[in-house]
């Protein structure tokens, strides 16, 4: 039955007791008797607050966080998680002791924390402790072992000690001592317990020899040493004193229960709070009183309330059948929040909030062990009869509800009784008069109960046509005529009680699909005698007298119609609008004069879109019942609030047409655990705004504390209004908490941080924001209680990301003036040689002028890459052969040489689509098969991927069309389209498809990234534009979709580019479908596919700062270079010659360092010329490395001199080349090359190349 777990006293208090407890006050929940009868207690945290041991105090801070302190530490609650405070002998701030007796937070905003070793002050700035100690006493004197804690009226801080009773002053910091006399014949004990104020200004003290009163007027003591007299026993312990509103001295002496002082006579009257007068019952251990003037007492037993209206006293204990009975036997401590809320500590561990809201639900459920309980199988029907008892249908039988009496009597099947329930599922429940009632069994037919008699009478459906239609009733309705209407899963039933037995109404079989039944689910009766039948067709209306069915159905093309097909609940308000509850549509208002529907769903607030239930309240609310609990909608402001099993329901699985509302205006629902009954009034909102607060902090997923090394916190975070972050700290994360402690998990945030996110955000409470970019921000938050009640103030944090150096002014200057000055030269070259070239013939001219240009090309990338090369090249060999320098000096070597890798990777960029701005390149057209190719290059991606939650997805066909284009063209089209993707996607998706448009495939790179506003997409394709994405982080030229559009005109295609700004972007281009083998050009000889892919991808990374393991030298934690000798070297490496060409001077230290690191014996030259000399007279030379661009003789040309003298197999040449474009490799190849390395070189592929070349001609 109902969780009554209380046993509730009827004794009526003292006439002067009644006076003094009968007055309220302003609590957001008026606590009625039915409510106090009903209690529920909320366990927060049990297995985390176990940690700390029994609960000796708790308190609330002036910030709003709850804390709790026990006898292993101390906790801070926050609404969701523990933060637990300890001592720690190496931290002279931490708490000075683990033995927590004492919380209190004063009028100034302090709080303090009283333990066995001294009086801790909290700093919530440093979030730690200063320890307040007397003057001369020693860490284990009896004088530091505080047990009580008080500020009186005047601001005065009282401390009870074992050592007795002191004062402190906070702004002298001094401390005086009162000494209390000892009971004279009793040995001295001095322990305080116990320090209450009453309204006179006078100091109660209690302790082991009894209670005292402290004048502080004139400083005199009263002592009582035996006056706490029960039953013939005096009791001196004296464990807690409280005062009342009405100055009302309680007292509770340990094993003697509770006692009152009478002022009037001086004498101390027992007081019995419960009637099993236990042993440990009169353990009492704390006593309060709430805002309402209700007296809560706890005791070793259980936790006991008297009511302030009744005087009626409700015990709880704990039950461990019940989740929601206290939580522990032993009640500690009391303790009542600025919300009003009851907390509860307990002995041997945990604390409970004291539900209010719970409290207003009364849940009566199936108890196997109660006779007196519900029958089990759910709850499916329900009807109030004209006494305001309930019937109650369920899986497993009928109940009757006598509510003034609390009983429940059972009704249920049995098969050997003929005259009984023909089955044991109440579908459906009608009154027959007063003399009876009708019931739908489910497969069971429509049963008519005899009350005088008490047997039941059957109705089937049998091959008669008057018989009943169908065999489960799933409603039954009685009309404004007195007439029953039955609803089955084949149709619709009147029965006619002049021939006892029935009319069927059907629609016409055009009206159902074709079909010849009807499952009908829900009926009713409309204030114009329409009868309305919920259906799994549909919502139809039934005009009895004329017997015509009309149909309303769910369209998909129209907005205005019903939004789902299965009806289940119906209900017509006082302005005569229908509600229809639908399964899986939700919930549906339907206005009969313009025959529209407006559909209600989850996204409107509704707790779920299977509405089983409708029924409304005396105020015009509506109430809905669901499978995810019950909801409350207010037709006027269409708004919705829900109630689950977090709000104190039983369950949330209300699924069957139960809802009713009493005659006293409560309303009644049932699921399947039972039913609940409750009074809409009292569910009173949470009017409380929480104050919300970041409570952590987090750096890459790492918290973050003042307390640690090199932390960027200059306080706690929690009082912190700016932090300053280098750029390196830019993947940052903030917790925060609504500090609302009723139903916490339903609390709402919204934050937004500006100067990144254009508008508010609303999800969880914690914000995460990765690859900040360097500027100011402002994080704001706010939040809403468990009611939805937003808070009118919000937090905010000042976040200052500093730039890294490579984004400084000074950086910026240079870049631009490296740009600048190229561009000056091309134009100045180009000015100068087209004037000096002129003549008549001007077409021989023009191909003159675009073989200069193009070894302009070629001498501009080799004259500025070079010196860059070098850079990087020093930088490598100095971190690598220095193993002595800092850290600092480290990272300064790392940004040389990553800066100079992606202005090389940039200026190579340049230089590509100058070139094919000049000239065009011819293309090696041939039959490529799309497909395969993806499936080679998406792989190849997986380093850029890195940690984004990206999926690279290839949609292409295996069967689709080959087509007949430029495979290294293509490659080049496809690397930059998905590099491009990569960059501006952080999570969602990246998708390759195509589609065959006549003779032409049509490609497509679609993403999920960030997209680009419409006014610039004009913009994309034009050289050196970047689109400011709001990512300065991402680096680049700006040439990648101009090269793209480029190679795609070649051939004789077109790119074309859409998107939309933050939802994604999606680039076409088409190439020509293959359609003849002789069409092809003679295929080029080219490396292999793959390894060409890894150097294309390969600058790409560099180009982002991003050097993937599988494609380069491995970083250490000093992101210094590691590099892998059983790979790089020859275990005979001194006994190998190198003969290093290259008229650099600065690129010959670079390379030669590379190869003397590794043991190579080497030898430089400057030019070709002295190249061949050296090898004519130095016949030990083992492999030549040759630079390209060299004056007067080349490399090319010095290779084929030497060629006719040696064999590709007697001595290797590896070209050293800015360039790597086709025709240069070509030319290499055919000089005599062995092998072709692309600067700047990596130690690592010249090592291993020479490696493997050596090998070769051992």
């Amino acid at each position: 039955m109902n969780r009554l777990r209380s046993q509730t006293l009827k004794k009526i208090l003292q006439a002067v007791l009644l006076l003094l407890l009968c007055s309220t006050g302003s609590w957001s929940f008026a606590l009625s008797d039915s409510q106090a009868a009903n209690l529920s207690f909320e366990h927060i945290l049990p297995g985390e607050l176990e940690k700390i041991g029994y609960i000796n105090d708790i308190a609330q801070d002036a910030t709003g966080f709850m804390w709790f302190g026990g006898d292993n530490g101390l906790a801070r609650y926050d609404g969701y998680q523990l933060r637990i405070y300890r001592f720690d002998e190496g931290n002279s701030r931490s708490l000075s002791h683990n033995y927590v007796n004492a919380l209190l937070l004063d009028s100034d905003g302090t709080f303090w924390v009283a333990t066995q070793e001294g009086l801790n002050k909290y700093h919530p700035e440093s979030d730690d402790f200063s320890l307040i100690r007397q003057p001369n006493s020693t860490v284990a004197s009896n004088s530091e072992d505080v047990r009580a804690l008080l500020e009186d009226s005047k601001s005065n801080l009282w401390l009870g000690t074992l050592d007795g009773l002191f004062q402190y002053n906070r702004q002298e910091q001094s401390f005086v001592r009162y000494q209390l006399l000892s009971n004279p014949g009793q040995a001295i004990n001095r322990a305080v317990w116990t320090i209450a104020e009453d309204q006179d200004g006078a100091i109660w003290v209690g302790g082991m020899e009894g209670i005292s009163r402290f004048n502080s007027t004139d400083g005199s003591f009263q002592h009582f040493f035996n006056d706490l007299v029960r039953d013939g026993n005096t009791y001196r312990d004296v464990r807690h004193v409280f005062c009342d509103k009405q100055n009302q001295i309680w007292i509770a002496a340990y094993g003697g229960g509770i006692f009152l002082y009478d002022r009037l006579s001086g004498n101390f009257t027992p007081y019995q709070h419960n009637a099993e007068n236990h042993e440990k019952s009169r353990m009492v251990w704390d006593i309060h009183q709430d805002s309402e003037g209700n007296m809560w007492i706890g005791d070793g037993l259980a936790i006991s309330l008297v009511s302030a209206k009744s005087q009626q006293i409700y015990r709880y204990s704990y039950n461990s059948k019940d989740s929601s009975a206290p939580g522990n036997y032993a009640i500690n401590r009391i303790f009542e929040d600025r919300t009003g809320d009851i907390w509860l500590g307990y002995f041997p561990s945990g604390v409970d909030m004291v539900d209010q809201q719970a409290a207003v639900f009364q849940n009566y459920l199936h108890d196997p062990d109660d006779p007196n309980s519900i029958t089990d199988g759910g709850i499916i029907s329900s009807l109030e009869d004209n006494k305001g008892n309930i019937w109650v249908g369920t899986g497993y039988g009928l109940n009757y509800f006598d509510r003034k009496n609390d009983s429940i009597q059972r009704i249920t099947h049995s098969p050997d009784q003929a005259g009984g329930l023909s089955g044991e599922t109440v579908l459906s429940l009608a009154p027959d008069g007063e003399k009876g009632l009708w019931i739908g069994i489910w497969s069971g037919g429509l049963n008519r109960y005899d009350f005088s008699s008490g047997t039941f009478k059957h109705y089937r459906q049998t091959r008669a046509a008057n018989s009943l239609l169908g065999m489960e009733p799933w409603s039954l309705m009685l009309d404004s005529e007195q007439q029953l209407w039955i609803a089955t899963e084949a149709g619709v039933n009147r029965y006619r009680p002049e021939t006892d037995d029935f009319e069927r109404y059907l629609p016409s079989p055009n009206q159902l699909d074709g079909d010849r039944s009807l499952y009908s689910r829900v009926l009713l009766e409309d204030s114009h005698g329409g009868v309305w039948v919920g259906s799994n067709r549909g919502l139809f209306h039934l005009e009895p007298t004329t017997r015509t069915f009309t149909r309303h159905k769910h369209s998909t093309d129209q907005s205005s119609s019903l939004s789902h097909n299965f009806v289940i609940s119906l209900y017509q308000d006082a302005q005569g609008i229908i509600w229809v509850g639908t399964h899986g549509g939700g919930l549906n208002r339907f206005d009969p004069n313009s025959g529209e529907f407006k559909t209600y769903s989850t996204k409107d607030g509704l707790a779920d879109n299977v509405v089983t239930g409708i029924t409304g309240d005396k105020k015009g609310n509506l109430w809905l019942s669901s499978q995810q609990g019950i909801s409350k909608f207010k037709p006027q402001t269409e708004s919705f609030q829900n109630y689950s099993q977090q709000n104190g329901l039983s369950g949330n699985l209300f699924n069957r047409n139960t809802p009713l509302r009493t005659y006293d205006n409560k309303l009644f629902f049932g699921n399947t655990r039972g039913f609940v009954l409750f009074d809409p009034e009292a569910l009173k909102p949470n009017a409380q705004l929480p104050p919300v607060l970041i409570t952590n902090f987090r750096i890459f997923n790492k918290n973050v504390s003042i307390h640690d090394e090199l932390s960027p916190l200059t306080q706690s975070i929690e009082t912190s209004d700016s932090i300053e972050l280098n750029n390196q700290q830019n993947m940052l994360s903030f917790q925060f908490a609504a500090l609302n402690f009723r139903s916490p998990e339903q609390n709402q945030y919204s934050y937004w941080l500006e100067g990144f996110d254009s508008d508010w955000l609303q999800g969880s409470r914690t914000a995460t924001y990765t690859n900040l970019p360097s500027g100011n921000y402002t994080l704001h938050v706010k939040a809403a209680n468990n009611d939805g009640l937003w808070s009118t103030e919000e937090t905010r944090l000042a976040i200052r990301l500093l730039p890294a150096w490579w984004h400084s002014k000074l950086a910026y200057t240079v870049y631009l003036t490296i740009a600048l000055l190229l561009l000056l030269l091309l134009a100045r070259f180009c000015f100068k040689r087209s004037r000096n070239n002129y003549a008549p013939h001007a077409q021989q001219s023009i191909v003159e002028l675009d073989k200069v240009k193009e070894e302009f090309l070629n001498n501009v990338t080799h004259e500025l890459c070079s010196p860059i090369n070098g850079m990087v090249g020093i930088s490598e060999a100095l971190h690598t052969h220095d193993e002595s320098f800092d850290k600092e000096t480290v990272q300064q070597l790392e940004a040389i040489r990553s800066s100079g890798k992606r202005l090389s990777a940039q200026i190579k960029d340049i230089m590509e689509y100058s070139r094919l701005s000049v000239e065009e390149d011819p293309l090696y057209l041939q039959s490529v098969d799309l497909h395969a190719l993806t499936e080679q290059l998406i792989p190849l991606f997986a380093p850029l991927l890195r940690s984004k939650p990206i999926r690279l997805i290839n949609a292409l066909s295996a069967n689709m069309p080959r087509v007949y284009a430029d495979e290294d063209r293509l490659q080049q089209i496809f690397i930059n389209l998905l590099s491009n993707a990569i960059k501006y996607t952080n999570e969602g998706f990246i998708t390759v498809s195509a589609e065959v448009h006549k003779n032409r495939i049509k490609v497509s790179v679609e993403d999920s990234g960030v997209g680009i506003s419409t006014d610039k997409l004009a913009m994309v394709f034009l050289p050196f534009q970047r689109i400011d994405t709001g990512d300065d982080t991402l680096f680049g030229t700006g040439l990648g979709l101009a090269l793209c559009k480029k190679l795609v005109e070649l051939h004789g295609g077109e790119i074309t580019i859409k998107s939309i700004e933050q939802s994604g972007t999606d680039v076409h281009f088409d190439l020509p479908i293959y359609l003849n083998e002789a069409n092809t050009n003679k295929k080029k000889t080219h490396e292999s596919n793959a390894k060409k892919h890894r150097e294309f991808i390969r600058r790409q990374l560099e180009d982002t700062n991003i050097i993937p393991a599988s494609l380069a030298p491995s970083f250490d934690k000093s992101l210094g270079y590691k590099e892998n000798d059983a790979i790089c070297m020859i275990a005979n490496a001194s006994d190998f010659t190198i003969l290093l060409v290259d008229d650099d001077r600065v690129n010959r230290m670079v390379v030669a360092t590379m190869l003397k690191s590794a043991k190579f014996k080497v030898i430089e030259e400057e030019s070709g010329e002295g190249a061949l000399s050296v090898l004519e007279n130095n016949p030990s030379i083992d492999l030549v490395l040759l630079d390209v661009i060299m004056a007067q003789l080349d490399g090319y040309a010095t290779c084929q001199e030497l060629r006719k003298r040696f064999s590709i197999k007697q001595l290797p040449v590896i070209f050293l080349s800015a360039n790597a474009r086709e025709k240069d490799l070509n030319a290499g190849y055919t000089a005599g090359g062995s092998d072709f390395l692309i600067k700047p070189v990596s130690k690592l592929e010249l090592l291993a190349k020479i490696t493997v070349h050596l090998q070769l001609i051992a």
